[in-house]
């Protein structure tokens, strides 16, 4: 069975906290849109989501270390865990 530990607790908060911060920035980014900032907001917004993808992209790494590469197209976890 895989054991999570303090260090991988402490990633996936992490991760999560930096996907937090960039979908509330979109988030208001969107919200204030005008003619005057719309070339700096939407660059600040594809900023935003490569660094989403890369956070994923490290979620990936870290969770098929953790549990394996035994998970399916929904995020279902496999037996493997309980081995």
């Amino acid at each position: 069975m895989a054991i999570w530990g303090v260090k991988s607790e402490n990633n996936l908060k992490k991760m999560y906290k930096e996907l937090e911060v960039r979908v509330t920035h979109i988030e208001g980014a969107t919200g204030t849109l005008n003619m005057n900032n719309v070339n700096a907001e939407i660059s600040a917004l594809k900023s935003d989501v490569q660094n989403i993808k890369k956070t994923l992209q490290k979620l990936n790494i870290f969770i098929e270390k953790e549990f394996g590469k035994d998970i399916d197209r929904d995020g279902i976890i496999g037996e493997n865990l309980y081995e």
